[in-house]
């Protein structure tokens, strides 16, 4: 094997981590990973350096050859003994692939007594659902992962560069891709729910004990030519990124129907209302009755020209397939689903044909 990739080398130079760590989104010709790294012991209050390096990986070979396998390969190959606690801090060119996450996380459970911060310069193919669910699991798995800002940058510069003495100098548009990377990394992080959260939130049982979150998965499409197109990209929903001149379709998948004491669903009709070009569909789980005026917020919705009705298998499924980290697992219905949900149908039916109270 190459030696390179057993063992980590001590810095890199100037050029490489410029053309590596350059934070454009979008990065075509680099054949490598950069991978610099600090290991720290803790003890009591205070953490002492225990060994620092560079990995390089290749970026088009199989997984065992990307830096962060490297690392995995030569951290473990030095036998740590598991009573103490390490701390692992990666600044990497980018984000790891989903091989590498899949050993990442069965490396994180093997070892309770390691902790990972994955600071990345880039997000590796950040449109691709795979590779967003990737990182959500990362995430779920129990590592940190950031972007990294200009401190970060000048810190790896200092401490990983042979830098002859100079100062990072950052590039153009450093800070304007570094607002897009930050954003998108925290809109990829909140897309994916835990399976016990969708179950637990989401279970349709009408007697249900109160949860305290409501939870709301949502999808933006746009019609073109006729036929509703999903805007995968829109993991985040803002009212002035959405064109006037296009029609707009937004689907909310909801544990709760919208409240009425509140404000919710007068914040929902008054939204309508200022954007004609946006028609909205909601599926609850579950009605919202522990509003008072809950029939009230029903009808203000319908009124509104939303479309609102109840969950069904065909939605939970979706939902569960679409929004949930569930790691190729199918959706398992719990007992009482379907007659939930005929139930609660008949019900917001009646609620929503009555025209008065």
């Amino acid at each position: 094997m190459n030696p390179q990739i057993r063992n980590p080398m001590e810095r890199m130079y100037r050029d490489t981590f410029y053309d590596n760590f350059e934070n454009e989104p979008i990065l075509y010709g680099r054949s490598y990973t950069w991978l610099c790294y600090e290991v720290k012991i803790k003890r009591g209050r205070s953490n002492l350096l225990w060994d620092t390096g560079v990995f390089r990986g290749q970026v088009y070979f199989k997984p065992q050859y990307h830096a962060e396998m490297c690392f995995l390969s030569w951290f473990c190959g030095n036998q740590l003994p598991a009573y103490k606690c390490f701390q692992i801090t990666w600044f990497v060119s980018w984000t790891p692939c989903p091989d590498c996450v899949a050993k990442l996380a069965e490396f994180l459970s093997e070892h309770p007594n390691v902790t990972l911060t994955i600071s990345a310069a880039r997000l590796y193919y950040y449109w691709e659902r795979d590779y967003r669910r990737a990182l959500c699991r990362l995430s779920q798995a129990g590592a940190r992962v950031t972007i990294m800002d200009y401190e970060e940058f000048a810190y790896c510069w200092e401490n990983f560069v042979y830098n002859e003495g100079q100062q990072f100098m950052p590039w153009y548009k450093f800070d304007e891709n570094y607002a897009f990377l930050h954003r998108t990394l925290k809109e990829i992080l909140r897309y994916l729910m835990d399976p016990d959260t969708f179950t637990f939130n989401f279970n349709n049982d009408p007697l249900v004990l109160r949860r305290r979150q409501t939870y709301l998965c949502y999808e933006v499409e746009r019609l073109d030519n006729g036929t509703w197109v999903l805007m995968d990209q829109h993991m985040g929903f803002l009212c002035n990124e959405l064109d006037p001149a296009q029609i707009y379709r937004v689907t909310w998948f909801i544990s709760w129907s919208p409240c009425f004491s509140w404000g919710c669903a007068g914040e929902v009709r008054a939204f309508l209302q200022e954007n004609t070009h946006v028609r909205l569909r909601i599926f609850a789980a579950r009605i919202y009755d522990y509003d008072p005026l809950y029939k009230e917020a029903l009808q203000m919705l319908r009124d509104a020209g939303a479309q609102v009705s109840i969950m069904t298998y065909d939605e939970f499924e979706y939902c569960w397939d679409t929004f949930v980290y569930r790691q190729g697992c199918p959706f398992q219905p719990w007992d009482g689903l379907e007659e939930h949900s005929q139930a609660l149908s008949g019900r917001l039916r009646a609620i929503l044909q009555n025209q008065g109270n």
